[in-house]
């Protein structure tokens, strides 16, 4: 499962603790919905944790990495 994850420090500690995937994402954008369940489905096939990012809930991290929407 693709676990939420807000705030700079949580990321920053997610992502000294290893690999990890982030997926960015709004409520709103079409593709994220469509692409949500592939991700959720992967999620449960690999090892690598993906963590979830709100981007309308979590702007800092958007401008942080430069996500768009």
């Amino acid at each position: 499962m693709m676990a939420p994850i807000t705030g700079t420090a949580n990321i920053d500690k997610v992502l000294t603790e290893g690999d990890v995937i982030l997926g960015f994402s709004a409520p709103w954008c079409g593709y994220c919905r469509r692409l949500r369940p592939m991700v959720e489905k992967l999620s449960g096939e690999i090892e690598t944790p993906i963590y979830g990012i709100n981007v309308d809930e979590d702007e800092e991290i958007a401008k942080r990495y430069e996500v768009e929407t």
